[in-house]
């Protein structure tokens, strides 16, 4: 499930009923948001403001959290963004923010569960505090 986003309006991001079990759902922002003026080494500043809930499912293992992430394309698997070959290559120019709800040990997750996590070029996080 994917969503395209080209408003400022409110919108909701859910799984269909029959696909609970390890869903993934993006919401996506299809033009490049420049991050350098022309021919200058600074990086401009930017802000992405939103708000989101994630709301409990008792009955199913659903996904893990969720990422915003700021990158040059988009993947498949590992949050979204990356992938088993390229996860940890310094030339990815990735950067991610993760609400994570759920320890992954397979991305050597810093904190139990309910974490805020930042991680660069890779799912395995740079920084992490409890949330």
């Amino acid at each position: 499930m994917a969503l395209i986003l080209h408003t400022s309006h409110s919108m909701a991001l859910q799984p269909w009923k029959q696909m609970l079990f390890f869903s993934i759902g993006r919401a996506v922002y299809p033009a490049k948001t420049p991050t350098r003026s022309f021919n200058a080494p600074d990086l401009l500043p930017f802000t992405a403001p939103f708000t989101f809930s994630i709301s409990p499912n008792k009955n199913n293992l659903t996904g893990h959290g969720l990422v915003f992430i700021f990158v040059r394309c988009t993947g498949i698997q590992y949050l979204g963004f990356l992938n088993r070959s390229d996860d940890g290559n310094l030339n990815n120019h990735a950067f991610a923010i993760e609400f994570d709800v759920f320890k992954n040990q397979e991305f050597n997750d810093i904190n139990n569960d309910n974490d805020v996590a930042v991680g660069v070029n890779s799912v395995t996080s740079l920084e992490s505090e409890k949330a």
